[in-house]
């Protein structure tokens, strides 16, 4: 579960650990886990998926980073928090190519 904490969501972990058949209370103490990590895990998948796509017009990019982020189970919320504190940056690669 650790290994998954670092690279997926709560909602993606739910998701697996529900579907291997553990319990609903193993589930919601390895989610209580996952929350403390979420943020940094969000913000490296974040910043490896922007690095990656770079090359990508502005739009594009941000089309495949939220998309990205949402099937590894990220909430939408954060993902539109961590976007939008990173707009400026995008503004300024693109101005200064």
């Amino acid at each position: 579960m650790r290994a998954r904490a670092g690279r997926y969501g709560r909602s993606r972990i739910a998701h697996e650990l529900s579907a291997r058949g553990f319990s609903e209370e193993t589930v919601g103490r390895a989610l209580a886990e996952a929350e403390k990590q979420e943020e940094a895990a969000l913000s490296a998948v974040f910043r490896k998926i922007r690095d990656a796509s770079s090359h990508l017009p502005a739009e594009k990019r941000r089309r495949r980073i939220w998309t990205a982020l949402t099937r590894r189970g990220f909430e939408p919320g954060a993902i539109s928090a961590m976007m939008k504190g990173c707009e400026s940056d995008d503004d300024e690669i693109e101005r200064n190519p």
